[in-house]
């Protein structure tokens, strides 16, 4: 088996052995932060997106990684737990809507951020927020009116959602008036 920088160079190279590569830095639980952190200097971008995913990568190397220029990597970066809230925030207005989705379905996004892009212009941008448990009730209200009805959906299956909201949502009484006026119909309050 190779080593970690025997693998690094190789990649460098492009003379990469994908399984070789992949077991050492998905599988391998030895690897050190620092370890990673020379790992994501890699020129190949899957070495940097499995870094990402990796349980011991520090945060500051998934800030970093966070700043990618290829978006499959900033994506990678987002989708880890380790991702601080400051650099999701960073990435409200990221010009990919892959990485602007994982931002709206992570659960360390601030509920400030998820406001932001439940008015973003992907419905799945949209999708994402409209499922994600943290989204304050303003946001699922004016979701679940979305046109995009995978925005709607994802509002009933949110264990966040009001049963109110979620009977709205699944009957016909959304045909007949808006769903504020059922809330205030149902004498749900809305803050």
């Amino acid at each position: 088996m190779h080593t970690l920088e025997e693998l690094l160079a190789l990649a460098n190279a492009g003379q990469l052995n994908s399984a070789d590569l992949y077991n050492r830095l998905v599988v391998d639980p030895d690897l050190t932060s620092d370890d990673l952190s020379k790992a994501a200097q890699c020129v190949d971008w899957y070495v940097r997106y499995l870094v990402a995913q990796h349980p011991n990568v520090s945060v500051q190397t998934v800030i970093w990684l966070s700043q990618d220029p290829l978006a499959s990597v900033r994506m990678s970066a987002v989708a880890t737990e380790r991702v601080p809230p400051t650099v999701l925030m960073e990435l409200l207005n990221d010009e990919d809507d892959g990485v602007r989705q994982g931002v709206a379905g992570h659960p360390n996004t601030p509920t400030e951020g998820l406001s932001v892009l439940a008015k973003d212009i992907d419905p799945d941008v949209r999708w994402c927020v409209a499922g994600n448990t943290s989204t304050l009730l303003e946001d699922l209200i004016v979701l679940a009116e979305d046109i995009s009805s995978d925005a709607q959906n994802a509002v009933a299956e949110n264990p966040s959602t009001p049963p109110a909201m979620k009977l709205w949502l699944t009957s016909d009484y959304k045909h007949s008036m808006t769903l504020r006026e059922f809330l205030k119909q149902t004498q749900t309050e809305v803050q």
